[in-house]
């Protein structure tokens, strides 16, 4: 259907013959989200309607003049197809305009012959395919006269193809309501009888089952203003930087056939500055840039600010900026202005305007209304490209520093230099919850599992060498038992590894020829490979306890930490990573440039609710302990930094963010050794299972803390003892404090 029509509905009577009346009812092209059989919405009362004994053209001739003047003055494309040579025998204006076929005379009643194959106007319809489209539309219509209520059938006889033709989009339906059939064979009342399904029939049905005369009618609609729309929007969601040349190229190409227009360009934000980027289909090129200050009166400007698709009629009354001049000194005249803005998905910013996307044409006034809408179908295309583009440059980021990395995702896909993404000026608050114990408890489920599998290795030997003397086997023997008690005296790394590579290498290898030489053997072989039938490879049954242990504690714990966390980021949104290994720990940070809004006060309420937080991961810790296992317990400790860091987001490290400078270096290498230093006078750890341990550098650090202990104790989560000392000097750091406290499991009614 022709861009500049699109009526609700269309209905068309091109067959009267007294009261038999053929009515074709069709809709207008679907949007772009509309599916094609959406598009269709031709009810089938055509078929019904059809006088099954009079033939296409004698209908025509008996025609009104009003209707033969809506055939030729429609923009509905008709055509008229014999259907065993499928050649076009008459077609209306509106077919042959677009299978270019021009010079045509009217030869019945608003038609004109025709006489070509239809294989030939439509070359994306070949012979094979015609004949297979109406094999389909014979059986759905023979269905649909069995079962005339069945919405099923009268959809799939609706179903359109869409046709390329040129720089054209077609989408056509075949009618065959006029087809006269003359013998069916018994082969369709058998097919219908076993079909269980309308696509088993469909798939089974042969068209020669069936003799029939008449002709055809064939209908479509032009759509390829919204076959352009689709292909530009799936172009623009490739991933690729708008400003790749050859993305350019394409994206501009698409444009300029969609608005009519002869140039595209870009303008994109850059601080205070307007980037202009020019392309048309040789070329792309960045012209120059232009301070805001400059163009307040600029129709671009206007366009960006009201968040809106604008048309600019003429420059030659409209140039007032020199954005505007350089345009018309270029040839433009008329303008189409596509703003580009990113929307926070969650709707707690305002959204970001990163420039616009134009289409200039040397004609004034060229664009219009239809223009405005289709451009408006495109801008959500656009926007999610942007947002695509910045999930595949960052992924899994905090929601709190989302924001930062999609600006900066936006700046690249427009083809800008990467900048990096810091955050300065930040409080970075530590902590850790370590399973104390875990390295040895993890040794013990090794030696248990080794012991376990060198003993039946040992079996295996001991009855392979009952059934037969051999020297070699009476040393692998002797090697299994000396592997064995150096096991029994504890486990290393080492011991581990090479273990497992001997018995690989010297048993598990042979395992076919010892289980082969007596019963005895075979029955031990089968033992032993029934306790490493598992993805390790090996015994690893005390493993497997231990990996459950440490991963349900880990759960438990991290949930918890989330519970606190989530009441936390309702103080001030900040950014927190959570690492879990023998344990876990957390890294916040928080502060004005991460959240405009923070204040001092923000910062003391994240302090204390960092403390609460670990009290209540100790408080499970004493859960985890009655109901799990006494053996690993659980220590805690904060670091306590009063000055601000620099953060920078890295992308050649797996880390989210690294902070920045000598000073803030220091920080990290404390972070990486604090848990396991010691009191500077007795030695000990500074860390004691259902302790919490707060570790600070300053006095004022120190009495900061004094207060929230006290706020806890009241709240009846730590006690009243404080032990307090000097940390041993640690690389980068000397004279840092600690404060130790016992946390109390909670109360019974609490």
């Amino acid at each position: 259907m022709s861009e500049s029509s699109t009526p609700s509905a269309t209905t068309l009577r091109i067959l009267e013959a007294g009261q038999s009346i053929l009515p074709i009812e069709v809709q207008p092209p679907a949007d772009l989200d509309s599916t094609t059989a959406d598009a269709a919405a031709t009810d089938s009362a055509m078929d019904s309607a059809i006088d099954q004994n009079s033939p296409i053209e004698n209908l025509l001739s008996t025609a009104s003049e009003t209707m033969v003047d809506v055939v030729t003055h429609s923009q509905v494309l008709l055509a008229v197809v014999q259907p065993d040579s499928f050649e076009v025998d008459m077609a209306n204006a509106a077919f042959c305009q677009a299978v270019k076929l021009a010079g045509r005379q009217e030869s019945v009643r608003g038609l004109v012959a025709v006489g070509r194959s239809l294989a030939d106007l439509l070359p994306g319809l070949e012979t094979e395919v015609l004949r297979d489209w109406l094999r389909r539309q014979v059986a759905y219509r023979l269905l649909l006269d069995r079962h005339p209520k069945d919405s099923r059938i009268r959809r799939l006889l609706n179903a359109p193809k869409l046709v390329q033709v040129a720089d054209r989009w077609l989408e056509l339906w075949m009618r065959p309501g006029a087809l006269v059939f003359e013998s069916i064979a018994p082969d369709v009342q058998t097919l219908m009888e076993a079909s269980t399904s309308l696509p088993s029939f469909e798939s089974a049905f042969q068209l020669e089952w069936c003799q029939f005369k008449g002709q055809l009618l064939l209908e479509g609609w032009d759509v390829t203003a919204r076959e352009q729309l689709r292909r530009l929007g799936r172009l623009l969601l490739n991933g690729h930087s708008i400003l790749q040349p050859e993305k350019f190229r394409e994206v501009g190409q698409s444009m300029r056939s969609l608005f009519a227009g002869d140039a595209t360009f870009v303008l994109r934000t850059d601080g205070d500055r307007l980037q202009l980027t020019l392309g048309n289909e040789a070329r792309l090129r960045t012209v120059r840039g232009y301070d805001l200050g400059d163009l307040r009166e600029s129709p671009c400007l206007a366009a960006m600010q009201l968040e809106r698709v604008t048309i600019v009629r003429d420059l030659a009354t409209q140039a007032v900026t020199p954005l505007e001049q350089d345009l018309r000194d270029r040839g433009a005249r008329s303008l189409l202005l596509i703003p580009l803005l990113l929307r926070d998905k969650a709707g707690d910013r305002p959204p970001l305007l990163m420039g616009l996307v134009g289409v200039a044409s040397r004609l004034p006034d060229n664009f219009d209304l239809l223009d405005i809408n289709r451009a408006e179908l495109l801008q959500p295309s656009l926007a999610v490209a942007l947002r695509q583009a910045g999930q595949s440059h960052f992924s899994n980021i905090h929601p709190a520093v989302e924001w930062k990395f999609l600006q900066e995702a936006e700046r690249r896909s427009w083809g800008l230099p990467p900048q990096p993404i810091a955050f300065e000026n930040v409080y970075p608050l530590y902590g850790i919850s370590d399973i104390r114990g875990s390295s040895l408890a993890r040794d013990r489920a090794i030696q248990t599992d080794l012991l376990s599998q060198f003993r039946q290795a040992l079996a295996i030997l001991d009855s392979a060498c009952a059934a037969k003397d051999l020297p070699l086997l009476r040393q692998l023997r002797l090697d299994l038992q000396e592997y064995i008690h150096n096991l029994e005296g504890g486990v290393t790394v080492e011991a581990e590894v090479r273990g497992a590579q001997y018995l690989r290498e010297n048993i598990e290898d042979d395992l076919d020829y010892l289980a082969g030489l007596d019963p005895a053997t075979a029955a031990a072989v089968t033992a032993y490979r029934q306790a490493c039938d598992n993805p390790h490879g090996a015994v690893y049954e005390a493993r497997a306890e231990y990996d459950h242990l440490v991963s349900e504690i880990n759960r438990r714990m991290r949930e918890t930490w989330d519970r606190c966390q989530s009441k936390m980021q309702s103080i001030a949104p900040h950014y927190c990573d959570i690492e879990s290994t023998d344990g876990i720990d957390h890294m916040i940070y928080a502060g004005g440039s991460i959240y405009p809004d923070f204040t001092s006060f923000h910062l003391r309420s994240l302090r204390y609710e960092q403390l609460r937080a670990i009290c209540a991961c100790a408080r499970m810790g004493f859960e985890i302990e009655r109901t799990l296992s006494d053996q690993l317990r659980l220590t805690h400790l904060v670091l306590v930094q009063g000055s601000t860091v620099d953060i920078l987001h890295d992308e050649n490290t797996e880390k989210l963010f690294d902070v920045r400078g000598t000073r803030d270096t220091r920080y990290e290498i404390v972070k990486k050794r604090i848990d396991k230093a010691r009191d500077a006078i007795t030695g000990e750890r500074i860390t004691q299972p259902g302790c919490l341990t707060v570790v600070y550098a300053t006095e004022d650090e120190g009495h900061e803390y004094q207060e929230y202990l006290r706020y806890l104790e009241r709240e009846g989560m730590i006690g009243s003892k404080r032990e307090s000392g000097e940390v041993e000097s640690l690389q980068g750091a000397n004279g840092l404090r600690f404060i130790r406290v016992a946390v109390l499991p909670p109360e019974p009614d609490r």
